[in-house]
């Protein structure tokens, strides 16, 4: 019981944690790049940015109608975020580095989703490109979130830490 105590309020610590060190990072954007637009970082490679994406990832979405296109965004976070919620009650009983994941995308979920509620908008400011002729999209520390919950997720399944067999998943998937 002390156990499951521990890792849930260890889970729980990373989720709020990761959640506001997104938040506080893009009030510090907002309040130190708005009007500077860039701080060059690392000359020719990388620099923070202000940016407002009214979009999903990649600012995909961002010209569509804001009449359907909040809806879906709203109704894919939702969605997504009852998903990575479900697959945490099934995976309920594994061991803290297999939930860790879930926590870094939910966290990175959250923290977008508050951002987009109180703004309308999230605020992005990592910019990697190459001389500005090869630019990667402008992201976010919930950005960082997601992708590193993913990709850990991804790592332990390839490396046969995350079981799907072992898990409840397997035989709801299966029925």
């Amino acid at each position: 019981m002390k156990q499951s105590f521990a890792k849930y309020s260890l889970l729980f610590l990373v989720l709020v944690s990761g959640c506001g060190i997104d938040l506080q990072t893009k009030d510090w954007a907002a309040d130190n790049l708005r009007y500077f637009q860039t701080k060059e970082v690392i000359p020719n490679w990388f620099d923070l940015r202000y940016a407002e994406n009214t979009g999903v990832a990649f600012s995909f979405l961002q010209d569509a109608d804001s009449s359907w296109r909040l809806p879906l965004i709203f109704g894919g976070v939702l969605l997504s975020a009852s998903m990575v919620l479900y697959l945490f009650w099934q995976w309920r009983k594994q061991k803290f580095m297999v939930l860790l994941p879930l926590a870094l995308i939910l966290s990175g979920a959250f923290g977008n989703f508050i951002d987009r509620v109180m703004n309308g908008y999230v605020v992005d400011f990592f910019h990697f490109h190459y001389s500005y002729e090869y630019n990667f999209p402008i992201f976010n520390v919930a950005d960082v979130l997601v992708f590193s919950g993913v990709v850990l997720m991804l790592i332990q399944y390839y490396r046969g830490k995350l079981n799907w067999e072992d898990s409840d998943v397997s035989s709801s998937l299966q029925t």
